[in-house]
């Protein structure tokens, strides 16, 4: 297919000032634009360059030669024809058709295998690494859910035996500080009767301290429980990285071998397209 010339010319001016130059541009041809070109008659054509982007060379050109600008503007170039050259050549050949378009072609393909490799990432990541994870990953959620349970239920316990202690520690300071005044001055006939009371005013707040006493003691076991859940989920979750970390290296080598075949047969596709 047949490409539209852009060009980079160079002018000389060889009467007055020996090693005055100008850069230009343009997009029609160089002949077109002598015939625009005011004072030509001072002016020569020292060279010209086909590129396919004329007005991004020329920028690089008038960059790259700012220390040789004559009388302040930037086209205009005091400069020794060779020096130019050496400047002008490099970036020129940057911007010429072949190197244009081998670029254009390369991001095309570095593009296209880039997207592949990203949709066969996402296509192994969904169809095999995330099923083989959660299968495995399910059977420690099951029982890190059954721990959880029963380290709640012990706590649960353990909060209901602290309400157990303190009722019962409150009523037997009460029964204790009402018996101090009921009977403190009076005697008892019989230490039968006595004790048959203080059995029967203490059992009830006793026996409701003690089972609030027994109950409190399931805390230490919950934090074990809760300590044990936390271990196995920093250990799943060094495992799920672990894990994904090997299948993409995995993947990754495999795919070194592909991206080869793939670069080569589209690098041939797209020549074939050029030359079509």
């Amino acid at each position: 297919m047949k490409q539209n010339l852009e060009w980079i010319y160079v002018y000389e001016e060889p009467v007055h000032h020996k090693g005055i130059f100008e850069i230009g541009m343009t997009t029609r041809t160089v002949e077109q634009r002598n015939k625009e070109k005011r004072s030509l008659h001072q002016w020569k054509l020292k060279a010209k360059y086909a590129v396919a982007d004329a007005s991004k060379a020329e920028k690089e050109i008038i960059n790259a030669t700012s220390d040789y600008r004559f009388n302040g503007r930037k086209e205009i170039l005091e400069i020794n024809w060779r020096e130019l050259q050496n400047i002008i050549n490099p970036i020129v050949k940057f911007y010429s058709h072949k190197e244009y378009n081998d670029r254009i072609k390369q991001n095309f393909i570095n593009n296209v295998i880039q997207t592949a490799y990203k949709d066969q990432i996402a296509e192994q990541k969904q169809n095999n690494w995330d099923p083989q994870w959660n299968e495995h990953s399910n059977k420690w959620e099951k029982k890190i859910n059954t721990l959880k349970l029963q380290a709640n239920e012990l706590y649960d316990e353990n909060g209901r035996g602290k309400a157990l202690a303190l009722i019962g520690g409150l009523l037997l300071l009460g029964t204790i500080s009402v018996s101090i005044t009921l009977f403190g001055d009076m005697t008892f006939d019989s230490l039968g009767v006595l004790y048959f009371w203080l059995v029967l005013v203490f059992l009830l707040p006793g026996s409701i301290l003690f089972a609030g006493l027994t109950k409190m003691d399931k805390k230490e076991k919950a934090d074990k429980i809760t300590q044990e859940v936390r271990s196995i989920k920093n250990s799943l979750d060094q495992s799920r990285i672990k894990f994904y970390n090997d299948a993409q290296a995995d993947f990754d080598e495999y795919w070194e071998t592909e991206k080869v075949k793939m670069y080569n047969r589209l690098n041939k596709m797209n020549i074939n397209l050029q030359a079509a």
